[in-house]
């Protein structure tokens, strides 16, 4: 009898189960990796072995990729004939210490040839990262890690490990993932939360500095109107001049000023540059009466400033005043009254008139620092004059003027018209320009003692003292660490140039504050001054 088998071959079939079981199988290697181990080291260290490689000759110019500064010397990729191992290079050698430079790109270079003999590489073995566990004992785990870019076991003592399976792993990977996007998203919610009160907080403080700018305005504006709605009438000039002089003291220094009415109102007229910011400003009379002043006014074209009293006077008062404004011709005799010196006594002081115009007087009367601010007086004490700027005289070197009075000192005082605009100016306002030119005036000095110390004596260093400037105080702090001489010291002197040009340009964005043509010109002369530095060390060749 003749068996027939029922099994007939088909070959699509037979391809679709070996398909199949490849995939099984890889379902099941994958699920078998899953069902693995890992290791976290618990802290950073390292684990040697075994290297045994010739003697290594390391030249000037091999750089070394350094992985990490340990005690005693340095751990640093180095290859072995296309084989890249860690290596230690001990800071101490047999004939003394290693020299070696690490550069900003984390390499490592000697400076000279060294043969030295590698006994061992080293695994790294860092928090944070994880290893594949090959197999473990009691104490004992093996992972499996990287030598010499092929794939090896080694033995490592299992404390140093958290040991976990894969899942585990992944599942607090992935928990700590989600953690971490969490805690981000908040901390972005918190930054935009915090942002918006920002904003909301700085346009309230906006608002409440407009609202006060706006109320100081107000309250400015009324009292200029107060003030100059004031009037007085029946006050006689004073006969006795020094009655109606005032000792005037700030802060900075000391001058002159006198009472005077203008415009039916009392003020004690000065120079801008005697009042200087008005900071502890004290007005004292003769007679040792102290004068609280209520508005300042500064003439727009000229360094003249009138300060209204808050006194109310009446033809009655203890007050008195100078006469009205006089006319003077050239050789007519005049007298100058103030606090000579700033030693806070009356002085007088006689001479003549030697030049005249609409705006300014000149006079031989010697008046000198703290007559500033005195009046200048004709035959009949009429007011020609404010005593304001002493000039030191044309050079004797000119043959123009050579044995002419005006190779000697020359003095100036600025007059007092119908014409002057007068230009109301608050406490704040006055400190504020006044402040700035005054700064600015001192680094200009500092400026000046810095060329002169380095031109004079340019082997010596600069004194280390306080320096209103900060790119000044940076700049010294530079050049006295430079050798004396040297190139960089050389080009670190060019950069002067750029100081001073960034100090012109913020000297210049005063300019936008002045409202008189004292004010603008003193700023000017700060800025040319400070442009004159500049392009000269821009230009020089060093």
């Amino acid at each position: 009898m003749i068996y027939q088998s029922s099994f007939s071959f088909n070959p699509k079939t037979f391809t679709t189960r070996i398909i199949l079981a490849l995939i099984l199988c890889l379902f099941i290697s994958a699920n078998a990796l899953r069902a693995g181990e890992v290791a976290l080291p618990r802290f950073d260290f390292q684990a040697k072995y075994r290297l045994d490689k010739p003697e290594q000759k390391i030249f000037p110019i091999s750089k070394l990729p350094l992985i990490k500064d340990v005690k005693g010397g340095f751990l640093v990729c180095y290859n072995f004939s296309g084989e890249d191992h860690i290596v230690f290079l001990s800071k101490r050698t047999e004939t003394g210490f290693l020299n070696a430079y690490e550069d900003e790109q984390n390499l490592i270079s000697l400076n000279g040839l060294k043969f030295i003999n590698f006994e061992y590489g080293y695994f790294l073995f860092q928090k944070g990262r994880r290893y594949n566990v090959a197999g473990k004992s009691n104490e004992n785990v093996s992972l499996h890690v990287n030598k010499g870019g092929k794939s090896t076991t080694v033995t490592i003592p299992q404390a140093h490990f958290i040991i976990m399976s894969e899942d585990a792993y992944v599942a607090a990977v992935e928990a700590q993932q989600l953690r971490q996007k969490q805690a981000a998203a908040q901390a972005r919610r918190m930054r935009e939360e915090a942002y918006a009160r920002r904003m909301e907080e700085s346009a309230a403080r906006a608002i409440l500095a407009d609202q006060a700018r706006e109320k100081k305005k107000n309250d400015f504006d009324a009292l200029v109107s107060k003030c100059h709605s004031l009037q007085y009438e029946n006050i006689k000039p004073t006969e006795e001049v020094s009655d109606a002089i005032c000792i005037i003291k700030t802060r900075t220094g000391s001058g002159t000023g006198f009472l005077h009415v203008m415009e039916g109102r009392a003020y004690v007229i000065s120079n801008i540059h005697v009042i200087g910011d008005a900071e502890d400003l004290k007005m004292t009379t003769g007679s040792g009466r102290v004068l609280k002043p209520l508005l300042f006014e500064l003439a727009h074209d000229r360094d003249l400033v009138r300060i209204q009293l808050a006194e109310v006077f009446d033809p009655s008062s203890p007050y008195l005043f100078l006469g009205p404004q006089g006319s003077a011709s050239l050789d007519d005799e005049v007298a100058v009254y103030g606090n000579s010196g700033g030693k806070g006594v009356i002085t007088l002081l006689r001479g003549k008139v030697n030049g005249i115009s609409f705006d300014e007087i000149e006079t031989d009367a010697e008046f000198i620092s703290g007559n500033s601010g005195s009046p200048i007086l004709n035959a009949t004490n009429e007011i020609i004059g404010v005593a304001t700027i002493l000039y030191s005289g044309l050079s004797p070197q000119d043959w123009t003027v050579e044995n002419t009075r005006f190779t000697e000192a020359r003095r100036f005082g600025v007059r007092i018209n119908s014409n002057i605009k007068w230009l109301p100016f608050s406490p704040e306002e006055l400190r504020l320009v006044n402040r700035g030119i005054a700064s600015y005036d001192t680094r200009l000095k500092q400026s000046y003692e810095i060329i002169k110390s380095h031109y004079l004596k340019p082997t010596i260093k600069i004194p280390k003292t306080t320096f209103d400037s900060p790119r000044l105080s940076v700049w010294i702090h530079k050049y006295n660490r430079m050798r004396v001489g040297s190139l960089e010291e050389s080009k670190h002197v060019k950069t002067l140039g750029h100081i001073f040009d960034l100090e012109a340009r913020e000297a210049e964005g005063l300019l936008s504050l002045a409202r008189t043509s004292y004010h603008t010109n003193e700023i000017e002369q700060i800025r040319n001054t400070f442009n004159c530095y500049s392009n000269y060390f821009v230009s020089y060749n060093y």
